[in-house]
């Protein structure tokens, strides 16, 4: 099984604290990838494959390699089972790898606390917003077949190769990089779940991650004292909370901590549970 993340320098912290949460909950056998992105890392770990890719100005965003990187990841090793995982994400002592193999012909990914997103701005004093609308009108997809998931963490094989090949091939496209506050409101994310919808999807990794940049939180979570369904105190620009998840007992990752403090303090207590 092959794990993989990648980072500029400025995220190496995160990196690092990702992968030593990671390499505690996985067997020894497994394959831990790390691209990095413009620059060569000293960071060294029992199966770490360090991977140095040079910058590409065409994309807008830093999330827009994504699917470049899962193709390669597929093509260094061949017809094995692969989980992406943003950097600022932190492994439970819930997670258990094997659970995330499948055989399906797409990834599978989280919910998040919400289930329709939009961006928005405000031009001239008229209010525009964004949601993947356009992208599906674009792509003739009519409907979505599932719920809305999260590119934070998803676990794919090589059945899935067409699907990331497509997304990919969207990602790339300067017609639409061109417009992306119309097209790509949440940069990959966007054609990530359009590409699922195209294909009929119907099978995810339900509730797995909570959003939170709280040590209290996790410790909370992990040690039993908050159970069931969890809304924390982290609203967004609309008031809405954040920090949302249900049933903490399936949750498997944590998701969303960028202070370094308390993200090295996160790092050091799930690995010493």
């Amino acid at each position: 099984m092959v794990f993989f993340l990648y980072s500029d320098k400025n995220y190496e912290y995160q990196a690092e604290n990702c992968i030593r949460t990671l390499e505690k909950r996985v067997p020894t056998e497994t394959k831990i990838v790390y691209f990095t992105v413009g620059f060569d890392s000293d960071l060294e770990f029992i199966n770490l494959h360090k991977v140095r890719i040079e910058k590409n100005p065409s994309y807008p965003a830093f999330n827009f390699y994504k699917p470049e990187i899962c193709l390669k990841v597929m093509d260094m090793f061949p017809n094995e089972d692969y989980v992406f995982t943003d950097t600022d994400v932190l492994f439970s002592k819930r997670l258990i790898s094997e659970n995330l193999k499948h055989k399906e012909s797409y990834p599978l990914a989280s919910f998040g606390p919400h289930e329709y997103l939009f961006s928005w701005e405000s031009i001239d004093g008229e209010y525009i917003e964004y949601s993947e609308a356009e992208l599906m009108k674009y792509l003739n997809v009519p409907d979505r077949t599932q719920r809305y998931v999260f590119s934070c963490l998803f676990s794919f094989n090589e059945r899935c190769r067409d699907f990331i090949e497509e997304w990919y091939s969207i990602c790339c496209n300067k017609y639409l990089l061109d417009r992306r506050k119309k097209f790509f409101p949440f940069t990959d994310e966007t054609p990530f779940n359009i590409c699922l919808w195209k294909r009929g999807a119907n099978k995810n990794l339900g509730y797995a991650f909570l959003n939170t940049h709280l040590l209290s939180t996790i410790c909370s979570i992990e040690d039993g004292i908050t159970s069931g369904d969890f809304i924390g105190d982290v609203k967004d620009l609309l008031g809405l909370n954040w920090e949302k998840v249900e049933d903490t007992g399936k949750v498997f990752f944590y998701h969303g901590i960028k202070d370094k403090d308390e993200m090295r303090e996160a790092s050091l207590y799930l690995q010493n549970i």
